[in-house]
Order: C-alpha cells, then structure tokens, then sequence
C-alpha cells in the first residue's frame, strides 16, 4: 500500500464516519423540531440538545483529524497487517 493509497483509505473512513454521525445526531433531531418546538417549555431544552450534539460531533472530527495526521506522519508503507 502506499502513502497516497493509505490517505485515501482514512479519507474514505472519516467520510463515512461524517455521514453516520450527522444521520444519527442532526437528521432525527430535526425531524423532532416542529413537535418539540411547539410547546416554548420543550424549545429552550430542544435547543439547548441541538447545541451540545452539534459541539460534540465537531470536537469529534477535530479528534479525528488529529489520529488522522498522526496516522498519515507514521506510515511506513507495506500491506495492511503485515508486520514488516
């Protein structure tokens, strides 16, 4: 494997990892904000949710990101799992 093609693998992990924690969070959240924000006791509390999901999943793409250099700085080249 080389460097370009280990790259493209992380980028490739850390799409998905986007796309699963954006359905899982924000799409569901979302799809709630008519019924949750309907009743103004429910609307500080829903909002208060959508800030603290959203501070999270951007703290973990910064985390990951970081892996993601360090990763990228380490690699020796070779097959996956091969120990040389």
């Amino acid at each position: 494997m080389t460097k370009d093609e280990f790259i493209q693998l992380l980028d490739t992990y850390k799409l998905s990892c986007d796309v699963v924690g954006y359905d899982s969070g924000q799409v569901d959240s979302l799809k709630d904000k008519a019924y949750h924000t309907s009743n103004p006791d429910d609307k500080q509390a829903y909002e208060s949710a959508i800030e603290r999901m959203n501070t999270t999943i951007e703290y973990n793409r910064e985390v990951r990101d970081e892996i993601r250099t360090k990763l990228i700085d380490s690699f020796k080249g070779g097959e996956i799992g091969d120990s040389k």
